[in-house]
């Protein structure tokens, strides 16, 4: 049977007490095969409840984890709050997910084919002054958000859209499935404008080779379809609204010579053509009382800037008296000639 000694030590005062547990179970302290020696200093383990303020060093495991091949420890190694800065990479493997929030709502990690950022909660949001999208090289700009600023989107490091104070500036835009525009406020709701006449302001192409009209452009008001623009194989036609179902007190007997004797057909120059090239045509007021539905806008009409709201013709309404007139001139001659 192995001896227990118990010495004291030669220049020590103190005394070395054993208490028994105040318990009614057996304690037992069981010494290791070896030397050992139990201490409260920097280099010795701490009693229960002690913090240890030095290093450990081992060659061995902790929970089956080889300290010293894993790094675990080491000093770029994930730090406490305050602790020191990670000074190395911080590597994990494809699909190892790195959670951020008591129910892990962010997440960061590659699955092996794609860079994936994932957001369980309902706003992400990013705060900078300007955030900028860049291609992996880092060479070309695919987007970029400026504080105070503007959107640009680009393609092939080419903007091609941009929001500015007044609105959206897009370069050759294409909508493959339409496009809506809302009210401006007192703002155009669109304007196009072009600074060369070596191209189309706009261009409206059509695909389809069937003989019939195809359209091209619809207008609507309150609803209702009010007129369009549209195309056959060979001509374009301007089109407004003319079904028998959107009309009644339909009247064929009225008296269209009188009329047309009032209207005064003119020749005059635009005041912006320094050619003064004399053209046909009309004064809008001038045709108001004849054909009213005719004639756009008021005469001497101003904005409220006092700047001028001119008046505009539309000369295709006055068809329908030109047609009368001549039927009814054609009954006379006939008259004449019975």
């Amino acid at each position: 049977m192995a001896k227990v000694k118990i010495q004291g030590h030669a220049s020590g005062s103190g005394v070395f007490t054993i208490t028994a547990p105040n318990s009614n179970t057996d304690r037992t302290i069981t010494l290791p095969d070896a030397s050992v020696t139990l201490g409260t200093d920097a280099t010795k383990l701490p009693l229960a409840g002690g913090a240890m303020t030095g290093a450990i060093t081992t060659n061995s495991t902790f929970d089956g984890i080889d300290v010293a091949a894993a790094g675990a420890l080491a000093a770029n190694s994930v730090q406490k709050s305050g602790g020191s800065v990670i000074t190395s990479n911080l590597d994990f493997n494809d699909g190892v997910i790195a959670k951020f929030g008591t129910s892990g709502d962010l997440q960061i990690f590659h699955d092996g084919t794609v860079d994936r950022l994932n957001s369980g909660s309902a706003r992400f949001v990013i705060l900078a002054t300007q955030l900028e999208i860049n291609n992996a090289a880092g060479s070309e700009a695919i987007a970029k958000f400026v504080q105070d600023g503007g959107v640009e989107l680009n393609h092939n490091n080419v903007k091609k859209f941009e929001t500015t104070a007044t609105g959206t500036t897009v370069t050759r835009g294409l909508f493959t499935d339409g496009i809506e525009i809302t009210d401006g406020g007192t703002e155009d709701c669109l304007k196009i404008t072009a600074s060369s006449s070596d191209h189309n302001l706009i261009r409206f192409a059509a695909s389809n080779s069937v003989a019939d009209q195809q359209s091209i452009m619809q207008f609507y008001r309150n609803g209702g379809l009010r007129g369009s623009i549209s195309t056959s194989n060979s001509a374009t036609a301007f089109n407004t609204s003319s079904d028998y179902r959107l009309k009644e007190n339909v009247d064929y007997t009225w008296d269209a010579t009188t009329r047309l004797k009032q209207l005064k057909p003119a020749r005059f120059n635009w005041i912006e053509d320094e050619t003064n090239t004399l053209v046909d045509g009309f004064i809008a007021h001038e045709v108001t009382s004849v054909v009213p539905e005719a004639v756009c806008g008021a005469k001497d009409a101003v904005d409220s800037d006092s700047n001028p709201e001119y008046q505009g013709i539309d000369q295709s309404k006055l068809v329908p008296l030109l047609v009368k007139t001549i039927q009814e001139l054609e009954a006379r001659i006939t008259a004449l000639e019975a």
